[in-house]
């Protein structure tokens, strides 16, 4: 089995390729270009080679989740328009605890899976907004090295809409309880992790 850049390499088991991303919005691009360039040759980029200069147009849109255990995944930062549109402060809050009770496991087992085998994700589900018909929101999100080796793998993540829209109507938290319909892990060169 190959090693690379200290993490067991797995084999690819239906999710994407990082160079094989859909079309996104081109806020989403700009990230995931960001976060290539942060991590060089490596796998996931030290959190020392992040640069928020270069995604500062994006910053309200960040969120950043420390992923603990398949039970805690705490959000770390929450950029401020998601509480303008869930009308809630969702930093501090345990992700996996946010999904209704039926689809815990599966919260939760993503992120960790994402941890133990560093790979991102695609996930993407239609506007819940009427008004909004047609408007598909893509989350895409890529991991992080802490600084510290005993520290938790961090993932940085950002949601966009295929279409622009006013940010002033609000979704309430039954947005952010809600599994997203589709969902794919990204292959950053370790492999995919089990799609349980």
């Amino acid at each position: 089995m190959e090693i690379r850049d200290g993490w067991r390499m797995t084999s690819e088991n239906g999710g994407m390729k990082l160079g094989a991303l859909p079309q996104l919005p081109d806020e989403l691009m700009e990230f995931a270009a960001a976060w290539q360039n942060w991590r060089g040759d490596g796998l996931p980029p030290d959190r020392g080679q992040v640069s928020l200069d270069d995604i500062s147009l994006l910053l309200p849109r960040v969120m950043v989740l420390e992923v603990l255990s398949p039970t805690e995944a705490p959000f770390r930062l929450v950029g401020t328009s998601y509480r303008e549109t869930f009308g809630i402060e969702l930093t501090g809050l345990n992700f996996v605890d946010l999904a209704t009770p039926g689809n815990r496991a599966v919260r939760g087992h993503r992120p960790w899976a994402m941890a133990n085998t560093p790979c991102g994700s695609h996930a993407s589900s239609p506007d819940l907004n009427p008004s909004r018909a047609g408007n598909l929101i893509h989350t895409l999100s890529f991991p992080v090295r802490p600084k510290q080796p005993n520290q938790p793998m961090q993932f940085f993540g950002l949601s966009f809409g295929t279409r622009k829209v006013d940010l002033s109507v609000s979704y309430g938290i039954d947005m952010v309880e809600r599994l997203a319909d589709n969902f794919s892990y990204i292959d950053i060169g370790a492999g995919l992790p089990n799609q349980t």
